[in-house]
């Protein structure tokens, strides 16, 4: 049964084509009254609805419809013109629907050729007006009822949408709630005498509420103001390098003992100097680092920075963080960026919903891919306006005997030592990367390196005898690389010269 409707449905539709002949535009009719104060009336509803359904607001703004009130001889028409995706139409359809219950889809061009054909027909005209009408209507609902399919999921994502938003109100309400509770504590713990701090107990309960207090002040004024619009991008020139030495300054800070590898891989095309927001976005990144160092308890996360170009599309900095943490379900992805209050008294999901945020504020895109005991890999991409060429690439060596060097790269990490090799690359320096096992060969003759880039405390015995021989007859430069995670201190020795924390960027190699 089903199969012939689409037949017969097809067949129609594609009689109309041939009728009509030429391009046409899709239009929903919402009203059909005989005064004009009803229609007036009707045109007032509307806006009303509109103004208040975010959905709507959402909708109008991709397709740039409006509603027109057309004037024929014995009645008026509401309608919104025109619509150009199919799914935007049929989701602003079943929303009016429910206010105007006798609204209908229908063809821009043919309403018009029936309208300049009742201008000059008469009322015979007028009535296969009616009958054009209701026919189209009728193949309209037709239309939607084959492809229910497809109206479902439109309905599904309306209920997510505002599934999504009711989360985003108890978020808010649990919020301020949690603020009103902290503030009480306080005054509370600030009315106590001094005398009674003497046992040690109240005091320091009320510095952590004091800390709890501002984060949760904090957190809720950084929502808000994306919530209420009130954070504006700028455009400025800035040091990309000391963009990334700041969110490492704050990542390190956070996961101070993490035995997480951290690793950051910068192209060579990406330039020292960016036009953008560089405040935004060190919020971006901080964040999405953030996330993936909480999920990775031990392994890599991995900051890939690369360039692309364009015709139509520009530049664009694209950043891929990914780790080797335990991949998020389909359940947590679904939550990913709605922010939430925990049980625990936590905050979960408000650093990556700024994030996104950001993102969308600045015309990017932030993708996310996550398998299951494997890890999660965020893609960020952001447009991008590149200075000058001649101010592309400043890291300069003062001398060109300095890309003679010959470089030795050894970490337990061969992604992280491929990272390093990378950046020495920017420079012209020969570098090579070796493993564990053929660096403590006996074999092995360090004598033809000028640098080697290595975790002391890696060294064997008969290692740190060979270099101090090396080094009693040829200038023979070792650097101790450690995390920047790492607790212990660096302690200097006679056959080391230097220290670098990973990950290393490209001005930290250059000084």
């Amino acid at each position: 049964m089903q199969g012939i409707l689409q037949k017969i449905i097809t067949l129609v539709l594609l009689s109309l084509a041939f009728v009509t002949m030429e391009a046409s535009e899709s239009i929903i009719i919402l009203s059909q009254e005989t005064t004009q104060e009803s229609i007036e009336q009707k045109l007032e509803e509307y806006q009303k609805i509109i103004k208040n359904d975010n959905n709507l607001l959402i909708i109008q703004k991709e397709e740039r419809f409006r509603a027109v009130v057309e004037k024929f001889p014995n009645y008026f028409i509401l309608k919104l013109a025109s619509f150009q995706e199919s799914k935007n139409l049929t989701f602003a359809y079943l929303i009016l629907k429910e206010n105007f219950p006798k609204a209908f889809i229908l063809e821009d061009n043919t309403i018009q050729r029936a309208i300049a054909s009742s201008s000059n027909k008469g009322e015979k005209d007028n009535q296969l007006l009616w009958i054009a009408i209701f026919s189209l209507a009728l193949i309209g609902i037709l239309g939607l009822f084959s492809s229910s399919l497809q109206i479902k999921n439109i309905i599904v994502r309306h209920k997510q949408m505002q599934d999504k938003q009711n989360k985003i109100e108890a978020f808010l309400t649990n919020m301020g709630e949690n603020i009103y509770s902290l503030s009480k504590k306080n005054i509370t713990y600030r009315k106590v005498s001094v005398d009674k701090l003497s046992d040690g107990d109240i005091e320091p309960n009320r510095e952590l509420i004091d800390k709890k207090l501002f984060d949760t002040t904090r957190v809720m004024i950084n929502f808000l103001r994306l919530k209420s619009k009130k954070v504006s991008i700028i455009q400025e020139k800035f040091n990309f390098n000391n963009l990334l030495n700041g969110v490492l300054g704050t990542i390190t800070h956070t996961f101070e003992g993490s035995a997480t590898e951290l690793i950051f891989e910068i192209e060579n095309t990406v330039p020292k100097n960016i036009v953008g927001d560089p405040l935004h976005l060190s919020e971006i990144l901080t964040e999405l680092l953030q996330n993936a160092m909480k999920h990775t308890k031990k392994g890599e996360v991995k900051l890939h920075v690369s360039i692309s170009s364009g015709f139509s599309s520009g530049d664009k900095l694209q950043f891929k963080i990914s780790d080797t943490g335990g991949g998020i379900s389909d359940k947590g992805l679904e939550m990913l960026f709605i922010p939430r209050y925990t049980d625990t008294e936590e905050y979960k999901g408000l650093g990556l919903y700024v994030a996104n945020e950001l993102v969308l504020l600045m015309d990017g895109e932030l993708s996310i891919e996550s398998t299951n005991s494997i890890g999660t890999t965020f893609l960020c991409s952001l447009p991008l306006l590149i200075p000058k060429t001649s101010d592309r690439r400043v890291y300069r060596l003062p001398d060109e005997t300095y890309t003679q060097k010959q470089v030795l790269v050894y970490d337990n990490n061969e992604n992280s030592a491929l990272a390093i090799k990378k950046m020495f690359s920017y420079f012209h320096i020969n570098t090579e990367v070796i493993s564990p096992q053929k660096f403590n060969l006996k074999s092995m003759n360090l004598s033809k390196y000028d640098i080697i880039l290595v975790d002391i405390n890696n060294l064997t015995k008969s290692k740190i005898t060979q270099i101090r021989d090396i080094r009693k007859k040829q200038p023979l430069k070792i650097v101790h690389l450690s995390s920047c995670f790492s607790t212990k201190r660096f302690i200097a020795h006679d056959y080391t010269d230097d220290w670098l924390e990973k990950p290393i960027s490209q001005e930290r190699i250059y000084e």
